[in-house]
């Protein structure tokens, strides 16, 4: 169980921070859309950034564990 330990707080952590970016994401689009009206995607960027980022912690969890487990057969 310890091998997989890495891989499965690396894809819980990345699902964490996904929730939570897509939480502000969906709470700040609204205000972004209402007083930015040129300057919205640059200021919605960020959180893109950020849920691309979330994405590849999570796959690079599974990934891991694949790894680990092939390498255990």
């Amino acid at each position: 169980m310890d091998h997989y330990l890495k891989g499965i707080i690396l894809a819980v952590f990345g699902s964490l921070l996904l929730l939570v970016n897509m939480y502000l994401v969906l709470r700040d689009y609204q205000w972004a859309h209402v007083h930015l009206k040129q300057k919205r995607m640059n200021y919605l960027s960020y959180n893109i950034a950020i849920s691309f980022l979330s994405l590849v912690t999570i796959v690079g969890g599974v990934v891991y564990l694949f790894m680990v487990n092939t390498q255990l057969s």
